[in-house]
């Protein structure tokens, strides 16, 4: 039998250097001293940070209100095959026909084959750069309900957002419980894989979204 992949790793370092959303707050971490407030040498550090720094996921509530928190999804929701696109070299993403064949193709029940899509742009390389925020690829509107249509659980992307203002995409994928996972890197690694497997889990709270530790690996044979 084939052996699986490693686990690679698609998230950004969280900390005081991740840059934040235009506004948002940055990261704070703030370490006790050991000796004045540990009895037993251990040691125990809070931090402050929005919930949508660094690499996270977005539930129905951040854009929603009164809908869906990211705890109220089922832990299956955040893992799966993931159908990987290449889309690298456009500012408005259109997908091509092949790829829309492959977001439409099902399982013998009628699932999806892959219920998680990651769109590499590569935009992950300015990540940490003035520009990171400003000019990124979006998708287009027919992607998004492609993306709908598909009936997919989540989308990942290595950039700020799949929309910008008026930010349109985000709320039409979210009411269709397509939740979306922003500033993933590496993408480019998992290109001509045949079958791929995502996890992205957030922690289990009544919030808008969640910081994650996204990975994926590669997986001999197709997605059964």
């Amino acid at each position: 039998m084939a052996e699986l992949g490693a686990w690679i790793d698609l998230s950004h370092e969280y900390s005081q250097h991740t840059p934040p959303w235009p506004g948002d707050r940055l990261f704070r971490l703030l370490t006790p001293d050991v000796a004045a407030e540990s009895d037993d040498n251990t040691i125990v550090e809070e931090f402050e940070a929005s919930t949508h720094l660094g690499t996270h996921i977005d539930a129905p509530l951040h854009f929603l209100p009164g809908q869906k928190a990211i705890g109220d999804f089922d832990v299956s929701h955040f893992a799966g095959a993931a159908l990987v696109l290449d889309v690298r070299g456009q500012q408005t993403i259109v997908l091509t026909d092949a790829q829309r064949a492959a977001l439409a193709e099902t399982r013998p029940d009628g699932t999806p084959r892959c219920p998680v899509v990651l769109i590499h742009t590569a935009w992950d390389e300015r990540w940490g750069g003035p520009g990171y925020f400003e000019g990124y690829p979006v998708l287009a509107p027919e992607t998004v309900a492609a993306l709908v249509a598909a009936r997919v659980h989540l989308v990942g992307l290595d950039t700020p957002s799949p929309d910008a203002a008026p930010f349109l995409a985000h709320p039409e994928l979210l009411r269709h419980d397509v939740l979306i996972v922003e500033n993933l890197r590496g993408l480019g690694c998992l290109l001509g894989a045949t079958s791929v497997e995502f996890a992205a889990f957030p922690l289990r709270m009544r919030c808008s979204g969640s910081p994650v530790r996204a990975v994926a690996r590669r997986v001999p044979g197709g997605a059964e």
